[in-house]
């Protein structure tokens, strides 16, 4: 939340080397995140045998695989776009991915065990109409990006932000089915493997897009990171407990 009334409140002031340095420091937490989550995959007991290490750090390995791409994102953009360019994508992406942060990361588990998964309906439903009511307005909508970011190509944000929207009902989507199962697996690995592979994927568009493709094409990265996300925990995280 912080992050993102930071991104956003630099952008509106067109403030974007203190939102390299802002960035740079987030990325750095980051950093510290994932030699926290090493060093407890690395700290085992060895009594143990392979398969039961391997069992008892998955949700470390987990927890350093969630954070990567986030990081691998970032390092990318940053090479490859220009300071205004890079920070509309971060604020794009950070708006679209903070519903779904939300929810897997604070109250996602919390709502299904309380039975209030009309939550997660009401929260897609919000978003679809943000979406459709930046289509019917979308001249007004344009107006208005323009008018508060002067330096940024209002189309090439309404474009970005839009997919990015797109992207996080899938999100929501693949967080719920997460959700559900978290609650319902007595064993936790089989989701702690499905969280890594997610993981390692999402972290690879970026690099695939500007280097297999067109980097500007990159308004895509994350409706194909919902995508991804979804199909992850809707279907090869399959239904049988565990």
């Amino acid at each position: 939340m912080l992050y993102i009334f930071l991104v956003i409140l630099l952008i509106i002031f067109e403030s974007f080397i203190f939102l390299i340095y802002l960035n740079l420091f987030f990325s750095i937490i980051f950093l510290i995140n994932l030699y926290i989550s090493l060093k407890e995959i690395v700290n085992f007991n060895f009594d143990l045998n392979f398969n039961d290490l391997l069992k008892a750090d998955l949700k470390s390995l987990s927890s350093f695989f969630l954070v990567l791409p986030v990081f691998v994102w970032r390092i990318f953009i940053y090479e490859n776009y220009s300071v205004d360019i890079a920070a509309m994508y971060f604020m794009c992406f950070a708006i679209a991915s903070l519903p779904g942060t939300l929810l897997l990361n604070v109250i996602g588990v919390s709502l299904i065990r309380l039975n209030l998964t009309k939550v997660f309906k009401l929260i897609i439903l919000g978003i679809i109409s943000l979406i459709v009511f930046n289509i019917v307005f979308k001249d007004i909508i344009l107006d208005i990006i323009n008018s508060i970011f002067s330096s940024i190509n209002e189309e090439k944000f309404f474009i970005t932000l839009l997919f990015s929207l797109v992207g996080s009902i899938f999100l929501i989507l693949g967080v719920f089915d997460r959700c559900v199962k978290f609650v319902n697996y007595k064993s936790k690995s089989k989701i702690y493997e499905v969280d890594i592979l997610n993981a390692f994927l999402i972290s690879i568009i970026v690099p695939i897009i500007i280097f297999l493709f067109d980097k500007k094409f990159i308004y895509f990265s994350f409706i194909i990171s919902g995508l991804i996300n979804f199909i992850n925990y809707k279907f090869v995280l399959n239904d049988k407990k565990s």
